[in-house]
């Protein structure tokens, strides 16, 4: 049974590359419907395995030389980064931040973050943590000197809702682990943070780094323009 189960899943993974095969080759079709079907049909197989997806269109992208075809990657690309990156569901902790340094003689400077105030209702509220703590860490890694705010805040945005992480804070002097389920973002907090212009630009600076990784058989890359 389970030698037929794998065969099972070779034979889909055959059916599935030989349909995207098909789908990149309708999008220069003569039809302009046919590659507009193309298209969306492109962008709803994605929702098997984004990332793995992602990264065969992008491969595509850059070995293509058809500018029709490159040109329906391109906005199939962006929708999916939009779909299934920039606007993914985020981890929320809920709490309002400022960044505290503490330096201590003959000791090297300590970067905390206080807790300014706790969101209602909020992950961080149902985990127990209080205004006034101070978030040394998060999972067992330390906050350090070098945008240690930001990489913090990073890392609980990258998290799916749900995830459990664990804070390392002190509260009164007194070192304590906290962990916390992590909500969603709430949709106005990612409206405010996640702007059209930013998406764009998120996009280009995405897709520049994701061609910087495939390697080139002639030995170059086409590189995206701005504002095509």
């Amino acid at each position: 049974m389970r030698k037929l189960a794998i065969i099972g899943l070779l034979l889909t993974g055959f059916a599935f590359a030989d349909d995207v095969d098909r789908l990149i080759t309708e999008l220069g079709a003569k039809k302009y419907a046919s590659r507009q079907t193309a298209q969306q049909k492109l962008v709803e197989l994605a929702g098997t395995d984004p990332e793995a997806f992602l990264q065969r269109i992008v491969r595509e992208y850059a070995a293509s030389r058809d500018p029709e075809i490159r040109t329906r990657l391109r906005e199939a690309l962006e929708e999916l980064v939009d779909r299934h990156i920039y606007h993914r569901p985020r981890g929320y902790l809920g709490i309002r931040m400022q960044m505290a340094i503490v330096a201590e003689v003959d000791k090297p400077a300590q970067l905390r973050i206080q807790v300014a105030d706790v969101t209602a209702n909020s992950a961080a509220e149902r985990a127990g943590v209080l205004a006034g703590d101070q978030i040394t860490g998060v999972d067992g890694k330390q906050l350090d000197m070098q945008g240690g705010l930001e990489k913090f805040t990073d890392y609980i945005r990258a998290q799916k809702p749900g995830t459990s992480v664990k804070l390392q804070l002190l509260r009164a002097q007194a070192a304590q682990e906290v962990p916390v389920v992590l909500d969603a973002m709430p949709a106005e907090v990612q409206q405010q943070l996640f702007s059209d212009v930013r998406k764009q630009q998120f996009f280009e600076e995405w897709l520049r780094d994701q061609l910087a990784r495939v390697p080139a058989a002639d030995g170059k890359i086409d590189k995206p323009s701005r504002g095509r």
